[in-house]
């Protein structure tokens, strides 16, 4: 593909996701950053996805450093992508957490 914007990153990465390649999808996100491409709030939700799909978990806490870094948090989908993989993960306490704190971004 001879231009990859954000949308072909996230399509690439949602295909895969859904194809359970789960791990593509991940290398294809990290591919993506090592490309200068900076990913919205569709591409964090299908990163999410993946992990929770290919059962990488451990992914999820670096996601979510991004998306507070890119204000990824203030989309509702990413942030319920958040809650859904920490919750896979067993991590309810850090779920509950990161809802309350979207909740309070609605809010102000």
């Amino acid at each position: 593909m001879p231009h990859r914007d954000v949308v072909a990153w996230t399509a690439m990465i949602s295909a895969h996701t859904a194809a359970s390649d789960a791990s593509s999808a991940l290398e294809l996100f990290a591919e993506m950053g090592e490309q200068g491409v900076v990913p919205n709030g569709f591409t964090l939700a299908a990163v999410l996805k993946a992990s929770v799909v290919g059962s990488d978990l451990g992914f999820t806490p670096q996601v979510h450093a991004q998306a507070v870094k890119l204000q990824g948090l203030l989309d509702p989908y990413v942030a319920s992508s958040l809650v859904e993989a920490y919750v896979s993960s067993g991590e309810v306490d850090v779920a509950e957490r990161t809802l309350l704190d979207d909740a309070l971004k609605h809010t102000n």
